[in-house]
């Protein structure tokens, strides 16, 4: 059961309760990248020690904007086969695998603390 909002397109759409507040229906415009564009290849622990820590941060970010569920999403399962071995959604086990490679790997580099 999708709940449709006036003036917004279709990826805008709350699919089913179970996605979360109606908030949740406004999270997506902001989103950057749609579709098929926020899913990442996943990248092994050794590759992530030997990036810089700018595109560690901007891997955590397009990480934390992948959608939450499948149930949440407006891909078609057609679209979501064609991407079957990059994540996707963060209910996938690999989601939290990158997830927490990415954030042990920035807690071994520097801080530099703000110019303030």
């Amino acid at each position: 059961m999708a709940c449709r909002l006036p003036g917004f397109r279709r990826r805008h759409w709350q699919k089913s309760p179970s996605c979360g507040p109606a908030a949740a229906i406004y999270a997506d415009v902001k989103k950057k990248g749609q579709g098929l564009k926020r899913a990442l290849q996943p990248v092994g622990r050794d590759q992530l020690e030997g990036m810089a820590t700018g595109a560690l941060l901007a891997r955590l970010q397009r990480l934390l904007r992948c959608e939450e569920s499948r149930d949440c999403s407006d891909l078609s399962d057609d679209e979501i086969a064609t991407v079957a071995n990059l994540i996707l959604f963060k209910a996938d086990p690999a989601w939290r695998l990158a997830y927490t490679d990415v954030r042990e790997v920035l807690g071994t580099r520097d801080h530099m603390p703000n110019k303030s």
